[in-house]
């Protein structure tokens, strides 16, 4: 997905309780070889520094949909076996959600109730969910700002693939309301109209109800994830986002 950072696969084996190369009859694991990222140029850290560019957004649209293609090519037996609707699959990140959200206790028990509730309640209620073609679901990406480098005219991703098989299939529009989400917390939220209209999956075309699920959702899982390793100061930046995503969905 980004040969530019991962460069290739070593032959490892455990000798007197060290991993060190071998070859490939002698493997017994896999090392990734990567060349060295400065985590200076993370869309995170240009997004607070206030140097991420409409033209950034708009290649970075694009080639997100060319990276979901080629994963889409890639995985394509993989993802075939994943026989849920978006659903079920949905249901099942808020039920993630709800679990992830018991383990810290960063943001206030009030309002993760009150957005989980909401979320929960309007998945159960839309149709949108359930008439959902499962044919028109696509690749998943972990599209968050803290994997993408902008490095001069070079956009690269780490750390992208999904750990859950059920994370791996989404409505297309998902991961970009993953990156909306940072770019309004973070700090250059006049982005945000920028990244859905450069793309041909519009989130903008979503019913606003699903806009702000998908928006609150992501923002629950970024906020949640940055308290979880530690990163205090930029989880406490999603809650404002939490807030007004919540009322608007309580309102909708």
């Amino acid at each position: 997905m980004s040969p530019q950072v991962y460069l290739k696969l070593v032959p490892v084996a455990l000798k007197n309780g060290k991993f060190v190369s071998v070859s490939e009859k002698e493997a017994q694991d896999y090392f990734i070889e990567m060349s060295l990222v400065d985590t200076k140029f993370t869309l995170s850290n240009l997004i607070i520094e206030k140097k991420v560019l409409q033209e950034h957004i708009k290649n970075l649209s694009k080639i997100i949909e060319q990276k979901k293609d080629i994963l889409a090519k890639e995985k394509y037996k993989e993802l075939a076996e994943i026989h849920y609707g978006w659903n079920e699959l949905y249901g099942l990140r808020i039920k993630d959600l709800k679990k992830f959200s018991s383990e810290q206790s960063k943001i206030s028990n009030s309002l993760l109730n009150r957005a989980l509730n909401v979320l929960q309640k309007n998945h159960e209620k839309s149709p949108y969910f359930r008439n959902f073609p499962k044919n028109k679901l696509s690749a998943g990406i972990d599209s968050h700002s803290d994997n993408i480098i902008i490095s001069g005219k070079d956009i690269l991703f780490t750390d992208i693939f999904l750990v859950e098989e059920h994370w791996r299939l989404i409505d297309s529009c998902f991961d970009l309301c993953r990156i909306a989400v940072d770019l309004e917390s973070l700090g250059q939220p006049e982005l945000v109209q920028v990244l859905y209209n450069s793309s041909k999956n519009n989130p903008y075309n979503l019913p606003k109800d699903i806009l702000a699920s998908y928006e609150l959702s992501s923002s629950l899982i970024k906020g949640i994830y940055n308290f979880a390793i530690g990163k205090e100061n930029l989880g406490k930046l999603y809650i404002p986002t939490i807030e007004r995503l919540t009322a608007c969905l309580e309102s909708l």
